[in-house]
């Protein structure tokens, strides 16, 4: 048995000396092996990439080695240039690979198998110079995504496992699969996993699904027959296509609600997704989010619903503007237009509907003051510990008497968020899957 510590240093520097002919055994053809990035992109990358997207392919490869995973996931960096995905191997599915072991096999694997081109599109496992019973146990596997064809680069694993093996001298070698996608795949998987909910009065949608024809009968609602409201939420990087368990709870509790004039804020908007069902309901709304890409969404999704905010901007409850001449009350959530000022966005501080000038005097006013108490209503789906973070912060911005919805919150943290909340009284409590929405009133 040769020194283990010894032969596994002198394997990791092994592909160093692949192109080296001098340094294979008779056993490994010579080949000319390259464990660096290329400095260009190929002509079948560039070909690749001046396709239109639908027409574009890349490669899926699967890699299982039988051991050394590190020095193989070392040598696949260097040989490819590509970022890799690492992969329990309880995790694969593949059509002869279960989380028990293989389907449908024989005892034995073939050993040496040389890569066969037939393989480009196989998404069944192959071997080389291993057993099955070995990758069977394997813990981990690695995943390539390859514009180019793989060929070249399973060759070059071959050889680098025969060379390994030789050096640690002990049969090492890996299981691996290709499969050819097209980048449209992706597209169209994400379109078909978003699909239209109804939660009546509101049939919320993305904007590629058609409207609907039911009622709110037809949803099996409690509420009069009355025509579902379109509302359409494009899911992007920002939270809340109503999907989720907090978000749709949130839309339960809020449409019980008349908030015909009452002055409302969305903390954490995400998507927009609440924020737009509170103006639908009349509300006259503000909407802010410390992420400037969630501002952006809610915008744009604002204006597929012709919604527009009464102000919006990226911040939490330090950041609220100050109030306008006329009476919040009195005016309508479509009366001003939602546009971005570009020096407060860059500065991070706010973002506003109102001219620059403004925005500048209240942002350094904010930081100096407590708002005074001004929303009826304010809606914050986040997490908890950020929740209670902010309890003082929704006492002083909202109104006595006013209602305030928190979501987002995990099973196991609801009752620590009640007792934080408990100057607050608790009129309404949800719990769906593992998630709890709470419906607080402040009552001075």
């Amino acid at each position: 048995m040769p020194n283990m510590p010894k032969a596994l240093d002198s394997a990791k520097n092994c592909q160093n000396e692949l192109g080296t002919p001098e340094s294979l055994e008779s056993k490994v053809e010579s080949k000319s092996l390259q464990s660096q990035a290329p400095e260009s992109k190929s002509p079948e990358s560039k070909k690749a990439e001046s396709q239109p997207l639908e027409s574009q392919i890349y490669f899926e490869v699967t890699i299982i080695p039988s051991d050394c995973f590190e020095i193989f996931t070392d040598f696949a960096l260097e040989s490819t240039g590509q970022a890799l995905e690492e992969i329990p191997t309880s995790k694969l599915k593949m059509p002869n690979f279960t989380n028990t072991g293989f389907a449908n096999a024989g005892d034995k694997a073939s050993k040496d198998k040389a890569f066969d081109d037939k393989a480009l599109d196989d998404k069944s496992l192959q071997f080389f110079n291993t057993t099955k019973e070995l990758i069977k146990s394997a813990p981990n596997a690695m995943r390539l995504y390859l514009v180019e064809n793989p060929a070249p680069f399973i060759k070059s694993l071959e050889s680098f496992s025969l060379t390994l093996s030789h050096r640690l001298e002990k049969p090492i070698g890996f299981a691996y699969a290709c499969e050819m996608k097209h980048n449209q795949d992706w597209i169209e998987q994400y379109k078909a996993s978003i699909t239209p909910l109804i939660c009546a009065p509101f049939y919320i949608r993305p904007s590629w699904c058609a409207p609907s024809a039911l009622d709110s009968s037809d949803a099996e609602s409690t509420l009069a027959k009355t025509p579902l409201q379109d509302i359409i939420i494009d899911p992007a990087l920002a939270f809340g296509s109503g999907h989720h368990a907090s978000t749709f709870s949130c839309i339960e509790l809020l449409r019980e609600m008349d908030l015909s004039g009452k002055a409302c804020l969305d903390v954490g908007c995400g998507s927009g997704i609440l924020s737009i069902i509170m103006a639908k309901l009349g509300g006259v709304v503000d909407a802010c989010d410390v992420d400037a890409l969630a501002v952006q969404e809610s915008i744009k999704n604002a204006a597929l619903n012709n919604v527009r905010f009464q102000h919006i901007w990226e911040g939490s409850l330090h950041n609220i503007p100050e109030s306008s001449d006329a009476p919040e009350s009195k005016r309508p959530a479509e009366s001003n237009s939602s546009k971005i000022d570009s020096s407060d966005a860059k500065s991070s501080t706010k973002i506003d509907s109102r001219p620059e000038s403004n925005n500048t005097k209240s942002s350094k006013q904010n930081s100096n003051k407590s708002n005074s108490a001004r929303y009826d209503v304010i809606c914050a789906n986040i997490i908890a510990d950020v929740l209670a973070y902010l309890c003082k912060d929704f006492r002083h911005a909202l109104k006595s008497g006013g209602v305030l919805i928190l979501s987002g919150i995990i099973e196991e943290k609801s009752a620590w968020l009640k007792e934080i909340f408990s100057d607050f009284t608790l009129l309404e409590e949800k719990h769906l899957d593992e998630w709890v929405s709470l419906k607080f009133a402040l009552i001075e």
